[in-house]
């Protein structure tokens, strides 16, 4: 194995001859004592699927829907780099992909200054996060920057201020060194973390409990030869800050694709620039006129499959036929900018002829907004519910899905919303069989019992739920017994196969899971003290290559999304 850096965490490449399988045994056999379970996850399969998307549906942009699984390295940070776009439902999943990757590092700005970066969504005005800078020199510095900002001696009255000013403390801020000179002085950093932790026990002692950020400016070494592991060093033992989720996603590849939301998410999308948003009802096209009325108004209609096993319209979605006609009518008394509209079959979609209805009725709905002068209608949405279908299987779904929009109006956007579709074969789960027992039950049928380190609370809810019923990967073995399978909880309800066919296992053995990569990770918590399952990424040398040759404007933005931008 070699390792390639992909963000903050590591990503092996291996190579093209390694299957699943010899991948997970050498993740198991490098570890002495290995009982936790984890994913592996195929950053190459997820860059395929992309580049499958846009080659087989050119006009139909993909929105990615963040519910499906938010895991930060594989799937939002590559999707992010290759352009993608995104489905968000919450101002959390939001945060996600546009993330606060500026920070406004200047103490003394212009007031024009202050008024653009909240008209572009930077957070540094009333209600969003200030950072107090503090001294903090470097001994050997021939340019000391703390004699003409920071203040040593008014912080905590300072601090005090921005409470009655009704401002958002978010943290703390220093420089040890001047502009274009390396900091000679590594304890410099130390005393300035030490300052601002104090700084932060102090200012949540008075009641500032947002404060959740500490800078500790610049002036590292970049020469080869330089000592960077004194400062790194020094800075991981002293940073307890969480890591906050970075990709400079902008507001315009993101649609806001919940129809109620709370007044505190539209606002914020307000702020961040999200204009996108789906509605259902009349009191939604009411909050939106007092709380976003710039918003792009998308009406979300019911259109569900005649086979999918979760009907999303059972719980939104408004009737095409006695509902829309008159959501049009409002949206238009209200003065709103009614942008498209948009439908969700339900996932997965078991019947392909539902899209099919879907993009009719949006047609049919974009003609009757135009004929009350809603000239601004511009999108139509088709929704998710994209199993993970490749080759044949999505040449039969591009097909009817390109023939329905073949002649609509060029203006007309398209867009879809799928989660499953990139994720679901991407990750594969490896699980650890800790117990067993033989079992006999009044019938005098014996069961094995096999007890796992993972669960329906942590992996396996669809299983809970009688969504699935996934079964293992198992050697080919001709005698099989009536078996049990079981999360480690404490609750007899963690169960995750009943009464199945398995061949013989052992305590000890594996159990390999395919297609393990949507709405697994999103749904799992750590009940009863078990925990979630890691991620080991990976991709194949010639899918790396491959890509690094394909998407060049990728590599380099690899390279750009590692840092935070300083203006």
């Amino acid at each position: 194995f070699s390792y390639s850096t992909f963000s903050f965490d590591k990503i092996k490449i291996v190579d093209d001859t390694m299957d699943d399988m010899n991948i997970i045994k050498s993740m198991i056999n490098k570890t002495e004592y290995q009982e936790n379970a984890f994913y592996i996850a195929d950053i190459g399969e997820v860059i395929k699927k992309h580049e499958e998307w846009l080659v087989k549906l050119p006009r139909v942009i993909p929105h990615f829907a963040i519910k499906a699984n938010s895991d930060p390295t594989l799937v939002i940070k590559v999707l992010a780099a290759l352009n993608a776009c995104f489905d968000c439902a919450s101002v959390q999943e939001i945060k996600q992909v546009m993330g606060d990757r500026i920070i406004f590092a200047h103490p003394t700005k212009y007031s024009s200054h202050i008024e653009y970066v909240r008209k572009v969504g930077l957070e540094i005005y009333q209600m969003f996060p200030c950072v107090i800078r503090i001294r903090c020199d470097s001994k050997f510095t021939s340019v000391i920057l703390g004699e003409k900002f920071s203040e040593e001696t008014y912080l905590i009255q300072l601090t005090k201020d921005l409470g009655s000013l009704r401002l958002n403390l978010h943290g703390f801020s220093f420089h040890v060194d001047s502009p274009g000179v390396r900091c000679q002085e590594f304890d410099a950093y130390a005393r300035g973390i030490a300052l601002c932790k104090q700084l932060v026990t102090v200012s949540k002692a008075i009641g500032c409990d947002k404060v959740q950020l500490i800078d500790i400016g610049g002036r590292f070494p970049g020469e080869r030869g330089t000592d960077i592991d004194k400062f790194a060093s020094i800075i991981n033992d002293a940073q307890e800050i969480a890591q906050v989720m970075q990709y400079d996603v902008q507001g315009e590849r993101i649609i806001f694709a919940h129809p109620n939301k709370l007044p505190s998410h539209i606002e914020y999308s307000r702020n961040v620039g999200v204009e996108r948003m789906t509605v259902d009802s009349e009191f939604e096209l009411t909050k939106i006129k007092e709380l976003f009325p710039e918003a792009k108004v998308v009406i979300r209609i019911r259109c569900d499959s005649k086979n999918s096993p979760i009907l999303l319209g059972a719980k939104f979605g408004c009737d095409p036929c006695k509902e829309a006609a008159y959501l049009i009518q409002c949206a238009q008394d209200l003065g709103l900018n009614l942008h498209g509209f948009s439908f969700h079959v339900g996932t997965p979609c078991l019947e392909i002829d539902a899209y099919l209805r879907g993009i009719e009725i949006c047609k049919q709905l974009i003609a009757v907004a135009k004929s009350i002068g809603c000239n601004n209608v511009k999108l139509i949405d088709i929704g998710g519910g994209f199993s993970s279908v490749s080759g044949k299987e999505l040449d039969e779904l591009a097909k009817l899905i390109n023939d329905a929009i073949e002649n609509l109006d060029p203006d007309i956007s398209v867009i879809s919303e799928p989660g499953r579709y990139y994720v679901d074969s991407s990750f594969t789960l490896a699980s650890y069989l800790h117990s067993k027992r033989l079992a006999i039950s009044d019938d005098g049928k014996t069961r094995r019992m096999y007890y796992m380190n993972c669960g329906v609370y942590n992996s396996f809810l669809d299983e809970l739920l009688g969504l699935q019923a996934r079964v293992p990967e198992s050697p080919n073995r001709d005698e099989k017994f009536l078996s049990n399978i079981w999360g480690p909880t404490a609750d007899s309800y963690d169960l995750i196969l009943k009464d199945v066919l398995l061949p013989e296992f052992h305590i000890g053995d594996w159990l390999v899971w395919r297609n393990m990569g949507a709405y697994t990770l999103t749904l799992s918590n750590t009940f009863n003290g078990f925990p979630i399952p890691t991620v080991r990424p990976f991709i194949r040398e010639s899918q790396w290559l491959m890509s690094l040759y394909l998407h060049k404007r990728y590599a380099i933005y690899l390279k750009y999304i590692l840092n935070c931008i300083v203006i």
